[in-house]
Order: C-alpha cells, then sequence, then structure tokens
C-alpha cells in the first residue's frame, strides 16, 4: 500500500470531534531527522497541538510535513502549556 504524499492534521480536522486545543511550547528543536521535509518547529514557539496518545507524540496543527514523518513529533520535545475549550 502506498503511502500518501502528505497527511496532515488541521485545525478543523482536530476539533471536528474534541473541542479543544491543547496548546504546547517546543523545548527542543535540535537534531532535525535528515530526510525530514516539511516544517520544523522553533524553541521557545508556542503551537497549537493534539496529543497522539498511542505513539506518544504530538501533531502540531496546521503544519505541514511529508512522509514518513508529516507533522508528527516526538512529545519531549515540548512543553504542554495549556487546553483551551472551544465552547
Amino acid at each position: 500500500m502506498m503511502q500518501p504524499d502528505v497527511l496532515n492534521l488541521t485545525l478543523s480536522d482536530a476539533t471536528r470531534h474534541l473541542p479543544y486545543l491543547t496548546y504546547a511550547r517546543c523545548i527542543d528543536a535540535a537534531d532535525r531527522p535528515a530526510q525530514h521535509s516539511g516544517d520544523w518547529p522553533i524553541a521557545g514557539d508556542v503551537y497549537p497541538v493534539r496529543l497522539d496518545e498511542t505513539s506518544q507524540a504530538l501533531h502540531i496543527l496546521c503544519f505541514e510535513g511529508f512522509y514518513p514523518y508529516y507533522n508528527l513529533y516526538a512529545i519531549q520535545r515540548f512543553e504542554l502549556l495549556a487546553d483551551v475549550w472551544l465552547n
């Protein structure tokens, strides 16, 4: 089965089923994988994210990433700040 070139999670996708956003600050932007193409977080910046509990990673919403990493990042690179409910 072929992998799609782009598989990204948008704000709309993330809030369709869960009416809140989680915000996280990037604390480690070092060691970008050589094969990574697409957006990369900047240390100190705050991003809306969605946690992926099964893989202990998070998606940075609205980031664009390509196969095989997409917009999925190690949770250890971030400090979770707050959940903001949209209702």
